[in-house]
């Protein structure tokens, strides 16, 4: 429900607040499933932690496929909205912060650029970061017109992934 709220919003839209149940409805609206799960949740605190550290453990493999995707779709809010609530539970992971530069550099507003490569040099200097985070800081750092950090970013992206199924493109703009 905040998801669709947020794609609204994000689409310079109305959020529906809509979560009641017609009179003959059969099934609880998504609001009152919602609350009463985080009630029930609640009263599982001492198990939730070993859950969901084993769930998380489980996805981690996926998380970054599934953010792709999620990114992919063109849906600025609701993406933002999805990432927001995957660091409340965690922080903001490096797969996080890379999905989210990812998610601003794709969006492109010239604020938008100065985030992105925030978020990528954030998830690089974590240490554990994907390659492609260079090639991504690379590419919203030169759209922001810094080209020379961008054209070293890519240059290190080229250097560790040399390569890359976008290794030729890449190289074009390292050398300009």
């Amino acid at each position: 429900m905040g998801e669709s709220d947020a794609t609204a919003l994000g689409r310079r839209g109305r959020a529906q607040h809509k979560y009641v149940a017609g009179f003959f409805a059969s099934h609880p609206t998504e609001l009152a499933r919602a609350t009463y799960l985080r009630a029930a949740s609640l009263g599982i605190a001492e198990a939730k932690s070993v859950v969901v550290d084993t769930h998380q453990a489980a996805m981690a493999a996926w998380l970054p496929i599934f953010l792709n995707d999620q990114i992919k779709l063109n849906d600025f809010g609701g993406s933002e909205y999805i990432l927001a609530n995957l660091a409340a539970g965690s922080g903001w992971t490096t797969p996080l912060l890379y999905a989210r530069g990812e998610l601003y550099r794709e969006r492109g507003n010239p604020r938008d650029l100065v985030s992105a490569a925030q978020f990528y040099q954030e998830a690089i200097g974590r240490g554990d970061a994907p390659v492609e985070a260079y090639r991504g800081l690379g590419l919203a750092l030169l759209r922001n017109q810094q080209a020379a950090e961008g054209q070293a970013a890519l240059a290190t992206y080229l250097r560790l992934k040399p390569a890359a199924p976008d290794a030729a493109l890449i190289a074009t703009l390292v050398s300009q």
